[in-house]
């Protein structure tokens, strides 16, 4: 039996994701004082028949110094989904969808709830447009000018930032 997803939410007038969505990525990070750093990647399936709303379901196995990925992380980037399909100004209409986490980078200093959140919107945001624009995922990531790190490399198209 799988546990429970750690972050439920339903979404009232949510359209079913009618395929799934898999390598979807996103990054944040600013590098300065009260810094931000939150990496994910995750797989966006549908819910299947009957079901609606976003389910959140931790898959990361990587630990960064020592510990394993907070369970606060996958719930606020679950918020930032719901906040960003629900907001009158977002990326709407809201997807009932499972988002698998399947790697996560944090920070123990630069890395909270609120760099996961802010990386919840950035996928609601690059969903919306998969399904819009009938494409595969794209990388989302904030800020979009910074070098991209060496493993962003191979996501990113040639021609952005420093991708070859």
């Amino acid at each position: 039996m799988t546990a429970d997803p750690p972050f439920r939410c339903r979404l009232s007038d949510a359209v079913p994701l009618r395929r799934a969505l898999p390598g979807l990525y996103a990054r944040a990070v600013r590098q300065s004082c009260a810094g931000l750093f939150a990496v994910v990647w995750a797989d966006a399936e549908p819910l299947g028949p009957g079901r609606s709303g976003i389910e959140i379901v931790d898959e990361v196995s990587r630990r960064v110094d020592g510990e394993r990925f907070p369970a606060e992380y996958p719930a606020a980037l679950g918020e930032g989904l719901s906040s960003a399909w629900t907001d009158g100004d977002g990326p709407g209409p809201g997807h009932s969808a499972r988002i698998r986490i399947t790697d996560a980078l944090w920070h123990p200093v630069d890395s909270g709830p609120r760099s996961f959140r802010l990386l919840g919107e950035l996928l609601a945001a690059e969903i919306a447009a998969c399904v819009l624009e009938g494409r595969a995922p794209r990388p989302r990531l904030l800020p979009g000018n910074r070098t991209p790190f060496s493993w962003e490399r191979d996501l990113l198209p040639p021609g952005r930032g420093d991708a070859p």
